[in-house]
């Protein structure tokens, strides 16, 4: 997982994070389900990856990212666009900064529209050979860019579907 970004001085006064929706979440935030305005984890553009250690193994089918309605947003350039989904079969008992990229599987590569989709859209991964007759127990999402912000991208949630697998 990527480190947190860290907002500039003006971003910790309180009422300006209320209103732009300043970050300030560890990346715990996005197994949160709690998505009101400001309440994501902000990781810095150009190094913004979080991987999520699933309680069990999955055969993964789909996966959900949310962002706070454009409705209601005041700035909606920080949502993450471009991003890619990564699978690991099996933890081996390390830490996500452990796993060797060498052991992943490319699950896919999507596009969230913040612009025009809904505020939760679900990506289904296309079967192939390497994904779809394996159980991940770990699923990294690679963030590539966002709908303009210079600084970052802030993530409300990240979903994983799927079918329960054996360990």
């Amino acid at each position: 997982t990527s480190v947190d970004f860290v907002p500039p001085v003006l971003a910790n006064n309180v009422l300006y994070r209320y209103l732009v929706g300043s970050p300030g979440r560890s990346a715990e935030a996005v197994i949160d389900s709690d998505v009101t305005i400001g309440n994501c984890w902000a990781c810095p553009l150009g190094n913004c990856n979080v991987t999520v250690h699933l309680p069990v193994p999955v055969f993964v089918d789909a996966v959900s990212m949310d962002h706070i309605s454009r409705l209601v947003a005041l700035d909606i350039s920080s949502a993450p666009r471009h991003f890619n989904v990564y699978g690991f079969e099996s933890d081996l008992g390390r830490s996500p900064r452990e796993l060797d990229n060498s052991q992943h599987v490319k699950l896919g590569s999507f596009e969230y529209d913040a612009m025009q989709g809904p505020r939760v859209q679900t990506f289904e991964l296309s079967p192939s050979r390497d994904s779809g007759t394996r159980p991940m127990s770990w699923i990294k999402f690679q963030i590539l860019d966002n709908h303009g912000h210079k600084d970052y991208a802030c993530i409300y949630r990240l979903r994983v579907h799927g079918a329960k697998g054996d360990a």
